[in-house]
């Protein structure tokens, strides 16, 4: 058996066609309540090109005996986070109990070496009653590897025309009633010049706010110019972003921001980014104004979305009760692993 690893390339149309098919075999297989969904051509090849403002990530392919067989991804923080790599892969359907995963994650490993990681992570799907059907070999297959289990997560799903709309009223209207002295802003894409310092407070937070269970992770440092970077890039992936803040009016700080956005090809469904508050400001019902306002504003001046996808940390009961009193249910949850890099020292 002779296996190969190759760097993606977006430049050979060929291959890049074989990469795609790839990918759309995975998802028709593994994930058959998106197989309608088609995998984007435009999205990967903007993925690839235009990377998270501090994120070096490779791409590789694997052969086996010419054929394109499977391929991951593992990224390199540059800015936080130095010590660690994240990975994610596949392999075709038609090509596994074949040891060619394990292979693929001795390669990541070596590449995780080449660039001083230490630590690796990783994550795979798991099933949930009602929800599509999960193999679990993901699950096993990292378990297999050493990784331990450090953030269990779950994936919700709201479609919007399920959503009984007198109680979403009535839901927002009781929180405003705790919110005075707040004003709601609202956007696409480009932030107010006027909140960008708040906004890049508020998203560097993000990751020390939010439950990240055992994960091994650095809060990110982000300053307006990061922010805005992040900004260009997603303009170059041709990412719609709409978004909810409230403004404390007294202070012109931004205390509460909810965010997500669209595909340029799939415009029916969108994914959260962001929703989070400032702890000075909690206990006032600010999420919730955020993220019925959006929604509720997104349905007008973007028709085409039909759902909405958010994550959160199983952990996170609160935000997951204002989720569920919105209409979303749960789809699947999924785990995040971390382990060591073998021969990298500490």
């Amino acid at each position: 058996m002779n296996v190969e690893f190759e760097l993606v390339d977006p430049a050979d149309p060929v291959r890049f066609d074989e990469y795609i098919a790839l990918l759309t075999a995975v998802k028709t297989a593994d994930h058959p309540e998106d197989a309608h969904i088609p995998v984007s051509r435009v999205e990967e090849l903007a993925g690839m090109r235009y990377p998270w403002p501090g994120e070096l990530i490779e791409y590789w392919q694997v052969l086996l005996d010419g054929e394109l067989v499977g391929s991951y991804d593992i990224g390199f923080p540059q800015l936080e986070n130095l010590r660690t790599a994240w990975t994610g892969g596949q392999v075709h359907p038609d090509h596994r109990r074949k040891g060619i995963g394990r292979r693929m994650w001795a390669h990541a490993l070596e590449r995780a070496a080449a660039h001083g990681r230490s630590v690796i992570g990783s994550g795979a799907h798991r099933g949930v009653e009602g929800g599509p059907p999960r193999d679990g070999a993901g699950l096993a297959f990292l378990a297999a590897m050493g990784m331990g289990e450090k953030l269990d997560e779950a994936h919700r799903r709201v479609v919007l025309s399920t959503v009984d709309q007198a109680d979403l009223d009535a839901m927002l209207a009781e929180a405003w009633t705790h919110a005075g002295g707040y004003r709601l802003r609202r956007w696409i894409n480009h932030a107010p010049e006027d909140l960008v310092d708040g906004l890049a407070y508020l998203d560097g937070r993000l990751l020390q706010d939010a439950p990240m269970g055992d994960l091994d992770i650095e809060p990110e440092k982000v300053d307006r110019d990061r922010f805005r970077e992040g900004e260009s890039m997603l303009d170059r992936r041709m990412r719609t972003r709409f978004h909810a803040a409230l403004q404390h009016e007294e202070t012109g700080a931004v205390a509460a921001w909810t965010t997500f956005n669209t595909e340029l090809e799939y415009r029916e469904r969108a994914h959260v980014g962001v929703t989070i508050v400032d702890p000075d400001h909690r206990g006032k019902r600010l999420g919730t104004i955020a993220k019925i306002e959006l929604q509720n504003w997104a349905r007008l001046v973007e028709p085409a979305i039909v759902e909405i996808d958010t994550w959160n940390a199983e952990s996170n009961a609160y935000m997951i009760s204002i989720n569920e009193r919105m209409g979303y249910r749960l789809v699947e949850s999924a785990v995040d692993f971390q382990g060591p890099v073998p021969g990298v020292a500490e």
